[in-house]
């Protein structure tokens, strides 16, 4: 859980899940806001450099470490 102020009346909390999934393949609903939707393996990230916010690395990193067999 990430929380965090925006100012002093309003919070911000962040939920953040990790899973694993059998199939590497996205289905993405039609209502899907995304522009992109990709998974990524640690080296992927590491070359990441303006393509994706510091935050998001973070956590995709972090999953990445949590979930070690994958």
């Amino acid at each position: 859980m990430n929380i965090h102020p925006i100012n002093e009346n309003h919070e911000h909390c962040t939920l953040v899940y990790f899973a694993t999934c059998q199939k590497d393949i996205l289905i993405l609903s039609k209502i899907e806001k995304s522009k992109e939707c990709k998974w990524f393996t640690n080296r992927e990230l590491n070359k990441l450099n303006k393509d994706i916010s510091k935050t998001i690395k973070l956590y995709a990193k972090a999953a990445l470490e949590t979930l070690t067999d994958y």
